[in-house]
Protein backbone atom coordinates (compact mmCIF):
# COMPACT_ATOMS: atom_id res chain seq x y z
CA UNK A 1 0.00 0.00 0.00
CA UNK A 2 1.38 3.37 -1.01
CA UNK A 3 1.61 6.19 1.49
CA UNK A 4 -1.00 8.86 0.68
CA UNK A 5 1.29 11.65 1.80
CA UNK A 6 4.20 10.65 -0.45
CA UNK A 7 3.02 9.18 -3.78
CA UNK A 8 6.57 8.12 -4.69
CA UNK A 9 6.93 6.05 -1.52
CA UNK A 10 7.15 6.73 2.22
CA UNK A 11 10.55 7.98 3.36
CA UNK A 12 10.55 5.92 6.52
CA UNK A 13 9.50 2.66 4.85
CA UNK A 14 12.67 2.57 2.76
CA UNK A 15 15.02 2.82 5.72
CA UNK A 16 13.13 1.15 8.55
CA UNK A 17 11.17 -2.09 9.03
CA UNK A 18 7.44 -1.81 8.35
CA UNK A 19 4.79 -2.82 10.85
CA UNK A 20 2.43 -5.74 10.26
CA UNK A 21 -0.91 -4.68 8.86
CA UNK A 22 -3.40 -4.31 11.73
CA UNK A 23 -6.64 -6.30 11.71
CA UNK A 24 -9.25 -4.41 9.76
CA UNK A 25 -6.68 -2.50 7.69
CA UNK A 26 -5.90 1.21 7.85
CA UNK A 27 -9.41 2.49 7.17
CA UNK A 28 -10.65 5.79 8.56
CA UNK A 29 -13.25 4.05 10.71
CA UNK A 30 -10.64 1.80 12.26
CA UNK A 31 -8.43 4.77 13.08
CA UNK A 32 -11.29 6.74 14.58
CA UNK A 33 -12.41 3.72 16.57
CA UNK A 34 -8.95 3.33 18.05
CA UNK A 35 -8.89 7.00 18.98
CA UNK A 36 -12.19 6.62 20.85
CA UNK A 37 -10.87 3.58 22.75
CA UNK A 38 -7.71 5.33 24.00
CA UNK A 39 -7.82 9.10 23.47
CA UNK A 40 -4.62 9.54 25.52
CA UNK A 41 -2.51 7.08 23.49
CA UNK A 42 0.69 8.58 22.06
CA UNK A 43 0.89 8.90 18.25
CA UNK A 44 -2.19 6.68 17.79
CA UNK A 45 -2.49 7.48 14.12
CA UNK A 46 1.22 6.89 13.60
CA UNK A 47 1.04 3.45 15.18
CA UNK A 48 -1.92 2.33 13.11
CA UNK A 49 -1.36 4.02 9.77
CA UNK A 50 0.25 7.02 8.13
CA UNK A 51 2.98 8.65 10.30
CA UNK A 52 2.36 12.09 11.75
CA UNK A 53 4.59 14.99 10.75
CA UNK A 54 6.43 14.84 14.07
CA UNK A 55 6.95 11.09 13.91
CA UNK A 56 8.10 11.26 10.31
CA UNK A 57 10.79 13.81 11.17
CA UNK A 58 11.87 11.54 14.05
CA UNK A 59 12.10 8.51 11.74
CA UNK A 60 14.10 10.41 9.15
CA UNK A 61 16.57 11.50 11.80
CA UNK A 62 16.81 7.95 13.12
CA UNK A 63 17.65 6.74 9.62
CA UNK A 64 20.35 9.42 9.39
CA UNK A 65 21.88 8.29 12.70
CA UNK A 66 21.72 4.64 11.61
CA UNK A 67 23.60 5.44 8.39
CA UNK A 68 26.71 6.44 10.35
CA UNK A 69 27.02 2.95 11.90
CA UNK A 70 29.10 4.43 14.75
CA UNK A 71 27.97 6.03 18.04
CA UNK A 72 27.53 9.81 17.76
CA UNK A 73 30.08 11.99 19.48
CA UNK A 74 28.98 13.53 22.84
CA UNK A 75 29.49 17.02 21.41
CA UNK A 76 26.88 16.40 18.68
CA UNK A 77 23.16 16.95 18.63
CA UNK A 78 22.67 13.35 17.44
CA UNK A 79 24.16 12.13 20.73
CA UNK A 80 21.58 14.07 22.77
CA UNK A 81 18.78 13.01 20.41
CA UNK A 82 19.65 9.30 20.60
CA UNK A 83 20.06 9.11 24.38
CA UNK A 84 16.89 11.14 24.92
CA UNK A 85 15.02 8.80 22.57
CA UNK A 86 16.05 5.88 24.79
CA UNK A 87 14.71 7.81 27.77
CA UNK A 88 11.39 8.44 26.01
CA UNK A 89 11.11 4.78 25.06
CA UNK A 90 11.67 3.70 28.67
CA UNK A 91 8.89 6.12 29.68
CA UNK A 92 6.52 4.65 27.07
CA UNK A 93 6.46 7.81 24.97
CA UNK A 94 7.49 6.37 21.60
CA UNK A 95 5.21 4.85 18.97
CA UNK A 96 5.59 1.30 17.73
CA UNK A 97 7.30 2.54 14.57
CA UNK A 98 9.79 4.52 16.62
CA UNK A 99 10.52 1.56 18.88
CA UNK A 100 11.12 -0.66 15.86
CA UNK A 101 13.46 1.98 14.45
CA UNK A 102 15.53 2.01 17.65
CA UNK A 103 15.65 -1.80 17.65
CA UNK A 104 16.95 -1.75 14.07
CA UNK A 105 19.93 0.50 14.83
CA UNK A 106 23.34 -1.13 14.18
CA UNK A 107 25.05 -2.79 17.14
CA UNK A 108 27.88 -0.27 16.89
CA UNK A 109 25.41 2.49 17.75
CA UNK A 110 23.41 0.68 20.42
CA UNK A 111 26.68 -0.12 22.21
CA UNK A 112 26.49 3.49 23.40
CA UNK A 113 23.98 2.36 26.03
CA UNK A 114 26.84 0.58 27.81
CA UNK A 115 28.85 3.79 28.08
CA UNK A 116 29.36 4.66 31.77
CA UNK A 117 28.08 8.22 31.40
CA UNK A 118 25.04 7.19 29.36
CA UNK A 119 24.17 4.39 31.79
CA UNK A 120 24.24 6.77 34.73
CA UNK A 121 22.22 9.36 32.84
CA UNK A 122 19.50 6.83 31.91
CA UNK A 123 19.29 5.85 35.59
CA UNK A 124 18.90 9.46 36.70
CA UNK A 125 16.42 10.23 33.90
CA UNK A 126 14.24 7.28 34.95
CA UNK A 127 14.03 8.70 38.46
CA UNK A 128 13.11 12.11 37.09
CA UNK A 129 10.37 10.58 34.94
CA UNK A 130 8.97 8.79 37.99
CA UNK A 131 8.91 12.05 39.95
CA UNK A 132 11.67 10.96 42.34
CA UNK A 133 14.57 13.08 43.54
CA UNK A 134 17.43 13.05 41.04
CA UNK A 135 20.12 13.13 43.72
CA UNK A 136 20.95 10.62 46.41
CA UNK A 137 23.83 8.21 46.90
CA UNK A 138 26.32 8.12 44.00
CA UNK A 139 23.94 10.18 41.85
CA UNK A 140 24.61 13.28 43.95
CA UNK A 141 28.36 13.12 43.35
CA UNK A 142 27.81 12.38 39.65
CA UNK A 143 25.51 15.38 39.15
CA UNK A 144 27.94 17.60 41.04
CA UNK A 145 30.77 16.51 38.74
CA UNK A 146 28.70 17.40 35.69
CA UNK A 147 28.06 20.88 37.07
CA UNK A 148 31.74 21.42 37.83
CA UNK A 149 32.73 20.28 34.33
CA UNK A 150 30.16 22.60 32.79
CA UNK A 151 31.47 25.51 34.84
CA UNK A 152 35.02 24.65 33.72
CA UNK A 153 33.88 24.55 30.09
CA UNK A 154 34.79 20.88 29.58
CA UNK A 155 31.32 19.29 29.44
CA UNK A 156 30.43 18.23 25.86
CA UNK A 157 27.45 20.07 24.38
CA UNK A 158 25.41 16.88 23.88
CA UNK A 159 25.74 15.92 27.54
CA UNK A 160 24.90 19.45 28.68
CA UNK A 161 21.73 19.41 26.56
CA UNK A 162 20.66 16.09 28.06
CA UNK A 163 21.18 17.29 31.61
CA UNK A 164 19.14 20.41 30.89
CA UNK A 165 16.22 18.20 29.86
CA UNK A 166 16.06 16.35 33.18
CA UNK A 167 12.95 17.33 35.19
CA UNK A 168 14.01 19.05 38.39
CA UNK A 169 17.64 19.51 37.34
CA UNK A 170 19.33 22.87 37.96
CA UNK A 171 22.85 23.94 37.03
CA UNK A 172 22.99 26.04 40.19
CA UNK A 173 20.78 24.27 42.77
CA UNK A 174 21.83 26.76 45.42
CA UNK A 175 20.38 29.58 43.32
CA UNK A 176 17.08 27.74 42.97
CA UNK A 177 16.84 27.19 46.74
CA UNK A 178 17.65 30.86 47.34
CA UNK A 179 14.97 32.05 44.95
CA UNK A 180 12.43 29.71 46.52
CA UNK A 181 13.17 31.10 49.99
CA UNK A 182 13.03 34.67 48.69
CA UNK A 183 9.66 33.95 47.06
CA UNK A 184 8.30 32.77 50.44
CA UNK A 185 9.54 35.97 52.08
CA UNK A 186 7.95 38.03 49.29
CA UNK A 187 4.63 36.21 49.81
CA UNK A 188 4.82 37.02 53.53
CA UNK A 189 5.52 40.69 52.78
CA UNK A 190 2.62 40.86 50.31
CA UNK A 191 0.30 39.45 52.97
CA UNK A 192 1.44 41.34 56.09
CA UNK A 193 3.26 44.39 54.70
CA UNK A 194 6.60 43.80 56.48
CA UNK A 195 9.45 41.29 56.53
CA UNK A 196 9.03 38.40 59.00
CA UNK A 197 10.48 38.63 62.50
CA UNK A 198 11.29 35.69 64.79
CA UNK A 199 7.82 35.83 66.30
CA UNK A 200 6.17 35.72 62.87
CA UNK A 201 8.06 32.91 61.15
CA UNK A 202 11.20 31.43 62.71
CA UNK A 203 12.48 29.83 59.50
CA UNK A 204 12.05 32.89 57.27
CA UNK A 205 13.47 35.24 59.90
CA UNK A 206 16.50 32.96 60.26
CA UNK A 207 16.98 32.94 56.49
CA UNK A 208 16.94 36.74 56.43
CA UNK A 209 19.49 36.82 59.26
CA UNK A 210 21.75 34.61 57.13
CA UNK A 211 21.39 37.01 54.21
CA UNK A 212 22.40 39.94 56.43
CA UNK A 213 25.48 38.04 57.54
CA UNK A 214 26.33 37.12 53.92
CA UNK A 215 25.96 40.75 52.87
CA UNK A 216 28.12 42.12 55.68
CA UNK A 217 30.86 39.56 55.06
CA UNK A 218 30.97 40.28 51.32
CA UNK A 219 29.56 36.92 50.23
CA UNK A 220 26.22 38.08 48.84
CA UNK A 221 26.04 38.59 45.07
CA UNK A 222 24.96 41.96 43.69
CA UNK A 223 21.80 40.45 42.17
CA UNK A 224 20.67 38.98 45.49
CA UNK A 225 21.43 42.21 47.31
CA UNK A 226 19.27 44.13 44.81
CA UNK A 227 16.36 41.74 45.29
CA UNK A 228 16.55 42.04 49.08
CA UNK A 229 16.61 45.84 48.77
CA UNK A 230 13.08 45.66 47.32
CA UNK A 231 11.71 44.28 50.60
CA UNK A 232 10.13 46.89 52.91
CA UNK A 233 12.11 47.15 56.14
CA UNK A 234 15.17 45.36 54.77
CA UNK A 235 17.39 48.46 54.85
CA UNK A 236 16.33 49.21 58.43
CA UNK A 237 17.14 45.63 59.49
CA UNK A 238 20.75 46.24 58.47
CA UNK A 239 21.21 48.90 61.16
CA UNK A 240 22.44 46.30 63.68
CA UNK A 241 26.11 45.47 64.42
CA UNK A 242 28.23 45.07 61.32
CA UNK A 243 31.33 43.09 60.55
CA UNK A 244 34.34 45.11 61.76
CA UNK A 245 36.14 44.61 58.43
CA UNK A 246 34.47 45.33 55.10
CA UNK A 247 35.19 43.47 51.85
CA UNK A 248 37.39 46.27 50.41
CA UNK A 249 39.36 46.34 53.67
CA UNK A 250 39.88 42.58 53.53
CA UNK A 251 41.03 42.89 49.93
CA UNK A 252 43.56 45.56 50.85
CA UNK A 253 44.79 43.46 53.78
CA UNK A 254 45.32 40.53 51.39
CA UNK A 255 47.25 42.71 48.96
CA UNK A 256 49.50 43.96 51.77
CA UNK A 257 50.09 40.42 53.06
CA UNK A 258 51.05 39.03 49.64
CA UNK A 259 53.32 42.01 48.97
CA UNK A 260 55.10 41.63 52.31
CA UNK A 261 55.39 37.82 52.52
CA UNK A 262 55.44 36.76 48.84
CA UNK A 263 52.87 34.05 49.52
CA UNK A 264 49.21 33.77 50.41
CA UNK A 265 47.94 33.39 54.00
CA UNK A 266 47.85 29.84 55.37
CA UNK A 267 44.95 28.37 57.32
CA UNK A 268 47.30 26.54 59.72
CA UNK A 269 49.50 29.54 60.51
CA UNK A 270 50.38 30.42 64.09
CA UNK A 271 49.28 34.02 63.57
CA UNK A 272 45.52 34.37 64.19
CA UNK A 273 45.25 37.30 61.77
CA UNK A 274 46.86 35.25 58.99
CA UNK A 275 44.43 32.38 59.68
CA UNK A 276 41.46 34.77 59.52
CA UNK A 277 42.68 36.21 56.23
CA UNK A 278 43.21 32.68 54.85
CA UNK A 279 39.62 31.79 55.79
CA UNK A 280 38.39 34.90 53.96
CA UNK A 281 40.35 33.83 50.87
CA UNK A 282 38.70 30.38 51.01
CA UNK A 283 35.29 32.05 51.24
CA UNK A 284 35.96 34.08 48.10
CA UNK A 285 36.94 30.94 46.17
CA UNK A 286 33.77 29.19 47.34
CA UNK A 287 31.64 32.19 46.36
CA UNK A 288 33.23 32.24 42.92
CA UNK A 289 32.65 28.51 42.44
CA UNK A 290 28.95 28.93 43.35
CA UNK A 291 28.61 31.98 41.11
CA UNK A 292 27.96 34.26 44.09
CA UNK A 293 30.96 36.57 43.58
CA UNK A 294 30.37 39.73 41.55
CA UNK A 295 32.43 40.31 38.43
CA UNK A 296 34.03 43.43 39.94
CA UNK A 297 35.21 41.55 43.02
CA UNK A 298 36.43 38.61 40.94
CA UNK A 299 38.48 41.00 38.78
CA UNK A 300 39.94 42.66 41.88
CA UNK A 301 41.07 39.33 43.29
CA UNK A 302 42.43 38.09 39.97
CA UNK A 303 44.60 41.21 39.73
CA UNK A 304 46.59 40.21 42.84
CA UNK A 305 49.87 38.54 41.78
CA UNK A 306 49.71 34.74 42.07
CA UNK A 307 45.97 34.58 42.71
CA UNK A 308 44.44 31.13 42.20
CA UNK A 309 40.75 30.23 42.07
CA UNK A 310 41.16 26.68 43.41
CA UNK A 311 42.71 25.50 46.64
CA UNK A 312 44.65 22.82 44.75
CA UNK A 313 46.42 25.39 42.58
CA UNK A 314 47.13 27.54 45.62
CA UNK A 315 48.55 24.54 47.48
CA UNK A 316 50.84 23.82 44.52
CA UNK A 317 52.17 27.38 44.66
CA UNK A 318 52.70 27.20 48.43
CA UNK A 319 54.66 23.95 48.21
CA UNK A 320 56.76 25.22 45.31
CA UNK A 321 57.67 28.30 47.36
CA UNK A 322 58.54 26.15 50.37
CA UNK A 323 60.72 23.89 48.22
CA UNK A 324 62.50 26.90 46.77
CA UNK A 325 63.45 28.05 50.29
CA UNK A 326 64.31 24.62 51.69
CA UNK A 327 66.25 23.20 48.75
CA UNK A 328 68.17 26.30 47.75
CA UNK A 329 68.89 24.78 44.33
CA UNK A 330 70.03 21.41 45.73
CA UNK A 331 68.50 18.08 44.57
CA UNK A 332 65.58 16.86 46.65
CA UNK A 333 66.34 14.00 49.03
CA UNK A 334 64.07 10.95 49.29
CA UNK A 335 63.52 11.77 52.94
CA UNK A 336 62.26 15.30 52.27
CA UNK A 337 58.71 15.98 53.49
CA UNK A 338 57.62 16.95 49.96
CA UNK A 339 59.42 14.15 48.11
CA UNK A 340 56.26 12.09 47.49
CA UNK A 341 54.45 15.21 46.34
CA UNK A 342 57.25 16.01 43.87
CA UNK A 343 57.10 12.46 42.46
CA UNK A 344 53.34 12.88 42.00
CA UNK A 345 53.84 16.17 40.13
CA UNK A 346 56.38 14.54 37.82
CA UNK A 347 53.84 11.92 36.92
CA UNK A 348 51.19 14.57 36.33
CA UNK A 349 53.66 16.37 34.08
CA UNK A 350 54.30 13.23 32.03
CA UNK A 351 50.54 12.76 31.67
CA UNK A 352 50.12 16.37 30.51
CA UNK A 353 48.10 17.40 33.57
CA UNK A 354 50.39 20.20 34.76
CA UNK A 355 49.86 23.70 33.46
CA UNK A 356 52.73 25.48 31.72
CA UNK A 357 53.16 27.79 34.73
CA UNK A 358 53.33 24.86 37.16
CA UNK A 359 55.82 22.98 34.99
CA UNK A 360 57.98 26.12 34.75
CA UNK A 361 57.99 26.49 38.54
CA UNK A 362 59.22 22.92 39.05
CA UNK A 363 61.70 23.20 36.21
CA UNK A 364 63.20 26.29 37.85
CA UNK A 365 63.82 24.12 40.94
CA UNK A 366 65.55 21.45 38.81
CA UNK A 367 62.77 18.99 39.64
CA UNK A 368 61.75 18.11 36.08
CA UNK A 369 65.03 17.04 34.47
CA UNK A 370 65.09 13.74 32.61
CA UNK A 371 66.94 11.78 35.29
CA UNK A 372 64.46 12.72 37.98
CA UNK A 373 61.50 12.03 35.71
CA UNK A 374 62.83 8.55 34.95
CA UNK A 375 63.26 7.80 38.65
CA UNK A 376 59.61 8.59 39.28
Amino acid sequence: MRCRRWPDGCLCSTALPSLPRPPGGYGRAALHGQAREDPTALNTTARRGTPTDTETAWLVRCASVAASATPPDPVSGDFAWLVWSWCRRAAGKLSERQQLALDALPAGITSLRRDIWVSRYLEVAARGEAGDDLSGGPRTAWLSRQRRRAMAGCLPAGRAELLSRLPGFAWTPGERRWESAFARVRDFVDTFGHIPARGDDEALAGWLATQRFELRSGRLSARRAQLLDTLPGWAQSLAGPRSPISWPQQLEALRDFVSAHRHYPRTGAADALECALAAWVCDQRDNHRRGDLSAARADALAAIPGWRWTAREADFDARAVALSVELGGRPIDTGHRFYSWVVSQRRRHRDGRLSEDQAAMLRALNLLDERLQASA
